[in-house]
């Protein structure tokens, strides 16, 4: 048996979560760089392995896709 996106419904649906929290910020992160997404997601993994808060791994999955998007978005045409 392989592994689908459905396997990751329960986060996805967190990830969609923590995005609406966060509605008020409206597309800034598009604006953010790749580092910054980076550094803001190890920042949260740290924290997580240090207190194991789900909190942080939360956020450090928004984090991951936000700066996953943005490197997507700025590739070459056909890199992707």
């Amino acid at each position: 048996m392989s592994t689908t996106l459905a396997d990751f419904r329960r986060a996805l649906k967190i990830v969609e979560q923590v995005l609406a929290e966060n509605a008020n910020r409206g597309d800034a992160w598009r604006r953010e760089s790749v580092y910054s997404h980076a550094s803001h997601l190890i920042a949260h993994a740290e924290t997580w392995r240090a207190e194991r808060q789900l909190e942080d791994l939360e956020h450090a999955a928004v984090r991951a896709l936000m700066a996953l998007e943005n490197a997507l978005e700025a590739a070459p045409r056909g890199a992707a």
